[in-house]
C-alpha cells in the first residue's frame, strides 16, 4: 500500500507538470485510497500491539512513466513507531493534496471566458453561454443514480441555442450515439472536443467537414440520457488513455506474469472495460476490469483472497486477469475467451462460438483491434 501511495503521488505530480488535470485528480484519489488503507491497517495494529515498531525501507519505486526504467533506490534505515508512520503518511498526503488542489481550475456558475482553459490548449472557451449544472469530477448520475466519473461540463441553455466550434478542426462524428444522444466530435489534432445531447446539426455538418473556431456546428437539445436542454462539452487529450495505462503498468505486468496472460491483452480489456477508471461501474460490474461481484467472489475464493474490493486497482487487475486466464484455458482461442468474459462461458458453450449478441460481438471486435494496435 505504501508503494501504491508513492506511485500514485509521483504520477499526480508528473501529470500536474504536464497540465493533465483529469489524470491528476484520478491519481490523487488513488493515493488517498492507498493512504487510507495504510492508516486503517496501522490503527488495527496499534490496538492489538501499541508498541509495534515499523521499519520504512524504500527498495524500488515503480516508474511513473510507462517508458521509464525502474530506478533502484538505496535502502533507508529509518525506524518509526506506528504513530509516527501514520503522521508521516498524513503529512505526505496533505502536501500532495494541497499541491494539486491549488492547481485545479475552479468551476464558475456560468460558462467562463476562454482564458479559464489551459493556456497550452488548442481549443478555447465553451461552445455556448449558459449555466454550468455539472462540472468535471465524480458525481451520482441524475438518471442512472450510479456514481461515476463525469469527464466534461454540462451547460444548460434554451433548446435550439446555437453551438460554436471552440477551435479549428475536422468533424469525426455527427450522429446519434446512445446515451450521448445526437453527438458531435471534432478532431483538433492533439485534442478532441465532444458535444452531446444536441437537437440538430448545423447545415453541412457531417464527418469529414472542416470547421473553424466560432463556426456554428449544432444546436442545444435534450436527446439521449438527459434531464433537460443542455450540452455536455468535453475536451479530451488523445494521450489520456495511454497515460492511464502507464499508471497501472506494474499491476498489469505482475498479474500477467502470475497468470500467464499477455499484458497487452490485459491492457486492451482494461481499455474497453473502464478506460482505466478504477471507480468505473455499470451498476452490475465494477472496477478497472469490470467484474460482477459474484464472479469476483468466485475467483477470489479460488485465489484465497478474502473480502475482495473490486474498486481496488490491484484486486481488480488480479481477479480480472485470473478470470481471463481461466477463459483462455477453457476455450483456447482469444476471441472465445473474450466473448466468455463479456457474456459468460455458458453463452459461448450454448452457441458453440461467439454468441450472436451485438454487444458481445462489438466487444470482441474492439478489443482484438486494440490488442493488435498495441502489438504493432
Amino acid at each position: 500500500m505504501r508503494q501504491q501511495y508513492q506511485l500514485h503521488t509521483a504520477n499526480a505530480i508528473d501529470a500536474l507538470n504536464n497540465g493533465n488535470i483529469d489524470v491528476v485528480r484520478m491519481q490523487i484519489r488513488l493515493a488517498k485510497l492507498a493512504a487510507d488503507k495504510r492508516l486503517a491497517a496501522k490503527r488495527r495494529e496499534a490496538k492489538q500491539q501499541p508498541a509495534i515498531v515499523t521499519t520504512i525501507v524504500t527498495e524500488e519505486i515503480p516508474p511513473a512513466s510507462w517508458l521509464d526504467k525502474p530506478v533502484k533506490r538505496q535502502a533507508v534505515g529509518y525506524v518509526a513507531s506506528s504513530k509516527q508512520t501514520m503522521f508521516i503518511l498524513l503529512m505526505c498526503w496533505s502536501c500532495a493534496a494541497a499541491l494539486v488542489s491549488n492547481a485545479l481550475p475552479k468551476n464558475s456558475p456560468t460558462a467562463p471566458p476562454p482564458s479559464t482553459l489551459q493556456s497550452r490548449s488548442i481549443v478555447s472557451g465553451y461552445p455556448v453561454e449558459g449555466r454550468i449544472t455539472s462540472g468535471i469530477g465524480w458525481r451520482t448520475h441524475p438518471v442512472t443514480k450510479v456514481r461515476a466519473w463525469h469527464a466534461g461540463v454540462d451547460i444548460a441553455a434554451p433548446n435550439g441555442t446555437p453551438l460554436k466550434a471552440t477551435g479549428d478542426g475536422t468533424v469525426t462524428l455527427a450522429a446519434a450515439r446512445g446515451a450521448c444522444g445526437y453527438a458531435l466530435f471534432i478532431d483538433h489534432g492533439t485534442q478532441e472536443t465532444r458535444m452531446c445531447h444536441l437537437s440538430a446539426y448545423a447545415q453541412g455538418i457531417k464527418a469529414g467537414k472542416q470547421v473553424k473556431a466560432g463556426d456554428i456546428v449544432g444546436y442545444v437539445g435534450n436527446t439521449g440520457r438527459s434531464t433537460g436542454p443542455h450540452v455536455h462539452y468535453e475536451v479530451r487529450d488523445k494521450q489520456q488513455r495511454k497515460i492511464g495505462a502507464m499508471a497501472y503498468k506494474h499491476l498489469i505486468n505482475a498479474a500477467a506474469e502470475k497468470h500467464g496472460v499477455d499484458p497487452l491483452l490485459i491492457q486492451a480489456v482494461m481499455w474497453k472495460e473502464s478506460s482505466f477508471n478504477p471507480n468505473a461501474s455499470s451498476g452490475k460490474a465494477h472496477g478497472l476490469m469490470q467484474l460482477k461481484p459474484s464472479t469476483g467472489l468466485e475467483v477470489a475464493k479460488r485465489l484465497g483472497i478474502k473480502n475482495p474490493d473490486l474498486f481496488d486497482p490491484a484486486t481488480s487487475v488480479t481477479l480480472g486477469t485470473a478470470y481471463l486466464a481461466e477463459m483462455l484455458q477453457q476455450f483456447g482461442k482469444v476471441e472465445l475467451a473474450l466473448a466468455a468474459y463479456n457474456a459468460g462461458p455458458g453463452a459461448v458453450k450454448r452457441f458453440n462460438g461467439i454468441p450472436p449478441y451485438p454487444e458481445t460481438r462489438n466487444y470482441v471486435t474492439k478489443i482484438i483491434a486494440k490488442y493488435n494496435q498495441l502489438r504493432s
